[in-house]
């Protein structure tokens, strides 16, 4: 994998890097399961990454696939960091400050967010057609918020994906709470995802914003 593509990924590595620090400096159990929906969180990447990899060596193998597949089960864990923020509470016994638990639960979904991003801007680059594009990531996004719902409100996990159509009936769906899930989040995440990306390509090419002469 050319080494530009892992130096985007920088300011993910501080971040994260951050969210460990401020883990150590709480001092909590009740903040150690970030630690486990922060790795889930970069799996995607870590796939897509991988598909990637195999393809620049030419093996375009079963293995490809089947690491997009993985790719596009665990998506919805990155950006399930957001409703993480369930868990701030005004007063709490975690023996730290309100604002201190405020700035670390929007430094984790920040690195969910970013790392849904880089990951789904790898998928289309290089797997979709570029009249494609929008068109498949609000429908990816869509997917995805579908996901986090039955993961939030459920207690799912991606690696439940085959057994959840046998245990549907046994669900109870509550509109009030699916309703944002298939509205405002998908749209939301698709506008960031694309105010996000618009911003990359005129970084990377200054010409976007100066004009091609």
């Amino acid at each position: 994998m050319p080494k530009t593509i892992y130096s985007r990924f920088t300011y993910l590595g501080i971040i994260t890097s951050f969210f460990f620090v401020l883990l150590a400096i709480a001092q909590s159990f009740h903040y150690s399961f970030f630690a486990w929906n922060t790795f889930l969180a970069f799996l995607p990447l870590a796939f897509i990454l991988g598909a990637l990899e195999l393809q620049r060596r030419n093996k375009n193998s079963l293995l490809v696939y089947f690491l997009i597949f993985l790719w596009f089960a665990f998506f919805p864990n990155s950006a399930y960091l957001i409703t993480d923020m369930i868990h701030i509470r005004p007063s709490n016994n975690w023996n730290v400050p309100y604002w201190f638990d405020v700035m670390y639960f929007m430094n984790v979904a920040i690195i969910g967010i970013f790392t849904a991003f880089e990951s789904l801007k790898l998928f289309l680059d290089n797997y979709v057609a570029e009249k494609w594009k929008l068109a498949a990531s609000v429908f990816i996004w869509f997917i995805s918020c579908v996901g986090i719902y039955i993961g939030r409100e459920w207690r799912f996990n991606s690696w439940d994906i085959l057994a959840l159509p046998f245990q549907l009936h046994q669900q109870e769906i509550e509109l009030r709470d699916v309703v944002p899930f298939l509205t405002v989040w998908p749209l939301s995440l698709a506008l960031w995802f694309w105010l996000w990306s618009g911003k990359n390509e005129a970084t990377k090419n200054p010409e976007i914003n100066s004009g091609q002469k």
